[in-house]
């Protein structure tokens, strides 16, 4: 009688076991769609096309003054608000490094649910061996100091279940002559209960945070384009007339210079003097500025309220920036929306133009700046060549 020799199938490591089950959740990741409620508003995507979003009220977003913007944030959605206050020209930018930093994380919780689900496998399949277990201690400690400072609910509970995980194998092995099976698995339900919090879970919640800051960018673009246009009107109407253009050539030149003084006063970390403040505000006030914004945030400082002196300054640096062409060409020039490099280009142009006092030029670079923003894709009933009803 002839023997049969059956091999057994042999299972597969712990480190392509768990890089098999990181595809599966990448997968059900890219299958969530996260729905928003009061799509009523109009927005522009990054490729300029018309896509609907939240009015920007309803999103925390307000225009105190054109073209300045203050942003309201809050972590996860709860919590205490930030404010943010800045140029609608900067804020779409500020949307997009919102969006990478949510990119960031994920590919960061990628590598740590992959490491820990390699330590849990290993415990799972190593039974009750020492030297494996002392050694999953070691990197489940290392996995858990890299997690260290974190405040967001989901993974500061998760945190917690890798400590408890981390207790149970302690507690497994304290004995030097058995080893406390019962304690191993406890530390394994632990582990997976990490793996579904950090994973799963945040991973429904960075996604529905990052299309929510899809959405901002995508009214923020529609009205930082109805501000370019508006301006880019204006600033033709300036150099059609000579005189009026070396007027406004002068004016523009040095609000631009005024405001880059204030902004290193305001991006200074260290405290604001009032001696300073009051120099920049005769500055002002001898150029024939209405100061009365800085002469507040002195009177501010006098009184020690330091946070709204600043507030103060920065939404006078702003109101200097927000009409001045030679600023928004140099913010434009930052900018990576894919429709929008050939009107920065212009604008680029006839900023240099305009400090060469060639405002012809200038005004024909406009003219294309201005086409090169609305020719893009099939246009909605609402048309972006006419300014919003907010600016009428």
């Amino acid at each position: 009688m002839c023997a049969t020799v059956r091999e057994e199938k042999k299972k597969p490591s712990p480190r392509r076991s768990a890089a098999a089950m990181e595809v599966w959740r990448k997968r059900r990741r890219a299958g969530v769609v996260p729905k928003f409620s009061g799509l009523q508003g109009e927005g522009i995507d990054k490729e300029g096309n018309r896509v609907l979003t939240r009015r920007l009220n309803s999103m925390g977003i307000y225009e105190p003054y054109k073209g300045v913007v203050r942003v309201h944030f809050r972590r996860n959605g709860r919590g205490p608000k930030t404010i943010v206050i800045t140029d609608v020209y900067h804020a779409v930018r500020m949307t997009k490094h919102i969006e990478e930093g949510y990119v960031k994380e994920l590919d960061k919780n990628d590598r740590i649910l992959k490491s820990i689900s390699i330590e849990n496998l290993k415990l799972a399949r190593g039974g009750k061996n020492r030297e494996g277990i002392e050694e999953a201690i070691r990197n489940i400690k290392i996995i858990l100091k890299s997690l260290k400072g974190i405040r967001i609910p989901k993974k500061t509970f998760s945190r917690e279940q890798l400590k408890y995980a981390i207790s149970y194998l302690e507690d497994a092995i304290k004995d030097e002559d058995r080893i406390d099976g019962r304690k191993i698995g406890m530390a394994c339900a632990k582990i997976v209960s990490f793996r579904t919090r950090y994973g799963n879970w945040r991973d429904r919640e960075v996604i529905a945070i990052k299309e929510y800051s899809n959405l901002r960018g995508y009214g923020l673009r529609k009205l930082r384009d109805e501000r370019v246009l508006f301006n880019v009107s204006n600033w033709m109407r300036y150099l059609n007339k000579e005189k009026k253009g070396f007027q406004m050539r002068a004016l523009w030149l040095r609000d631009l210079k005024f405001s880059d003084e204030l902004e290193k006063l305001v991006e200074n970390k260290r405290k604001m003097k009032p001696e300073k403040l009051g120099e920049m505000s005769k500055k002002l006030f001898d150029a024939g500025y209405n100061n009365k914004k800085i002469d507040r945030a002195y009177e501010a400082l006098i009184w020690r309220e330091e946070k709204k002196a600043r507030k103060l300054v920065k939404e006078y640096m702003l109101l200097l920036r927000v009409r001045n062409p030679l600023y928004i060409a140099r913010e434009m020039e930052k900018e990576t929306d894919k429709y929008y490099h050939k009107a920065a280009g212009y604008l680029k142009s006839a900023a240099k133009l305009i400090e060469r006092k060639i405002f012809n030029r200038a005004v024909y670079c406009f003219e294309k700046a201005a086409e090169g923003i609305t020719e893009r894709g099939p246009k909605s009933q609402t048309s972006l060549n006419f300014p919003s009803q907010s600016q009428q």
